[in-house]
């Protein structure tokens, strides 16, 4: 009778272990909803059972219930085994009879037990062995013997010889096989949720890559050596502008390369990359299929070999460009002018280290020190410009004091040893720490103005002591200048006759016609020689 019962209530475990794996793919053991109908489905078989129990009399009934509420909180945890419970306690306690009590306690023992190795079992981190399903089944049924202890004791004597040995050795085995089944299934379904996770941070990465491709204008591509057909990504087709039915072999992609760089395109991937080897490095310009827009691209390519090590395939990507290349474009063209009016300078513009190495320098500056080319000028120290080394600390110090200097008047030394009068403006370069590391300077080269500076200065000398009168006027005719031989016969003093007009020297010996000719000759720019016979300040002492 026994066995019978037991074939009844294996065959009601293993569709519930056949139902409980369906839930658990619909609704996941991690949710609540999966908890909860787990609970529900343990307990509605729990009841079933009880509801065909073994009488052993009257109100005393057999079942598998602790196989079930074990099995319920060990392997959905505590709230499944909770409910399940809690159904099978209100439906035992519905049937009645003097063994409410001990069954009631198989009830609550049975989740107890289930739930607290559910917990070790989570902690540990282990899966649920064979072995372990045994002695778990042996553990939670052995307590559901000792429990009919609370019977009086003859009748629990009487149990415990009756049904005792089919107890233990059949109620465990049932726990192993339908905990096996229940155990494979989750291992079953926790594989399908990883594959599922996997599949979706798959398909949510390919889609962050596809948009972050679109951003970057990044397309993607695999080319077949042997045959030239190439496979493109969507952002590669939208890149050169194509279509599905463009023609992706080698000859189609020659096609869209601009003109003027289709033969260089042909050669580097002939020679280079496939002849050499090498991977596919190339910015070059095409003419996009579907606008006829040029468009600048970098290309990029690995090459995959054979056991021969023959290139079989290139996988590698195109970026779209232009709008950096237009910027590089601008930006050489920019740099480029700079260069031509660094260059084209009159000041000699120069760069320098705080050390006193050149760095950079325009073509006045070469010219200025008679240097041939900028090599030989870059190896030329520049303190070696200083007669005394000591005014090169004055400079740096007086630099670092103003971070500037304007028109600061220089003496330099030429490698050759010519004298070269300057004004220098200067500014200093500093770190974050407020370090000199670099100087800029503009030299105008005023060594020629010097010379005339000098040459005026012995001029005026030889004309200040001439022993003729010397007046200089402008063209209006107003003394600007006159020696001291012209004070001493006129009697006048400079600041007598700056300014004023010649004629306040007029005696009236000379006729108007006679000044008018000179003032002519003069200022038609020719030389005048002549007479004049003007009056002189007499003082007269008393």
């Amino acid at each position: 009778m026994i066995l019978i019962e037991f074939i009844y209530n294996l065959s009601l475990l293993v569709a519930l272990s056949i139902v409980s794996g369906f839930v658990d793919k619909r609704y996941s053991r991690h949710s609540k909803t999966g908890l909860i109908i787990q609970g529900v489905l343990f307990g509605i078989v729990a009841i079933v059972g009880m509801m065909r129990p073994l009488v052993f009399s009257e109100g005393l009934i057999f079942d598998g219930r602790s196989v079930v509420l074990s099995l319920a909180a060990l392997f959905f945890g505590p709230v499944s085994g909770i409910i399940a419970g809690i159904m099978a306690l209100v439906f035992r306690l519905y049937q009645g009879g003097f063994g409410v009590l001990p069954g009631s306690l198989v009830i609550f023992f049975s989740v107890l037990i289930g739930s607290i190795y559910y917990e070790y079992i989570k902690i540990v981190d282990k899966k649920i062995k064979l072995m372990q399903l045994l002695y778990f089944g042996i553990v939670v049924n052995v307590v559901m013997l000792l429990i009919m202890f609370t019977l009086p004791f003859p009748e629990a004597i009487s149990v415990i010889q009756r049904i005792g040995l089919s107890v233990i050795i059949l109620f465990p085995l049932a726990t192993v096989l339908i905990g096996k089944i229940l155990s494979d299934q989750r291992s079953t379904n926790e594989v399908s949720e990883i594959i599922s996770t996997s599949e979706k941070r798959l398909k949510k990465s390919e889609e962050f890559l596809k948009e972050t491709q679109k951003i970057a204008q990044l397309g993607t591509y695999v080319l077949d050596i042997k045959t030239g057909i190439w496979k493109s990504s969507e952002i590669m087709d939208s890149i050169f502008g194509i279509g599905t039915g463009f023609d992706k072999t080698v000859e189609g992609w020659i096609s869209l390369v601009h003109p003027d760089w289709q033969d260089i395109m042909k050669e580097y991937f002939l020679n280079e990359v496939i002849g050499l080897k090498k991977s596919f490095d190339k910015e070059y310009k095409i003419i996009r299929m579907n606008d006829k827009e040029e468009r600048w691209v970098h290309g990029l390519g690995k090459l995959e070999f054979n056991e021969d090590n023959e290139p079989i395939r290139m996988v590698g990507t195109i970026r779209d460009i232009t709008e950096q290349k237009l910027a590089e474009i601008e930006l050489k063209k920019n740099k480029d002018e700079l260069q031509k009016f660094f260059d084209d300078d009159i000041s000699a513009n120069y760069l320098t280290s705080a050390k006193g190495e050149l760095l950079s320098c325009n073509k006045t500056y070469l010219k200025m020190f008679g240097f041939r080319t900028i090599e030989e000028a870059l190896k030329f120290p520049i303190d070696r410009f200083y007669a005394n080394p000591s005014t090169r600390k004055d400079f740096i110090e007086l630099l670092k004091k103003k971070k500037g200097l304007e028109l600061l008047e220089v003496e330099y030394i030429s490698p050759e040893g010519r004298k070269i009068h300057a004004l220098e403006n200067a500014s200093g370069i500093f770190d974050e720490k407020g370090n000199l590391v670099q100087i800029r300077g503009y030299v105008f080269d005023i060594t020629e103005r010097i010379k005339v500076q000098e040459e005026n200065k012995k001029l005026s000398r030889a004309v200040g002591q001439s022993p003729v009168s010397v007046v200089i006027t402008n063209p209006n005719g107003d003394i600007e200048y006159v020696n001291d031989k012209f004070c001493d016969i006129t009697g006048y003093s400079r600041e007598e006759v700056i300014g004023k007009n010649p004629r306040i020297l007029k005696s009236g010996y000379q006729t108007k016609e006679y000044y008018t000719e000179l003032w002519s000759t003069i200022l038609a720019g020719k030389e005048w020689t002549g007479e004049l016979q003007n009056k002189k300040i007499c003082f007269k002492n008393d």
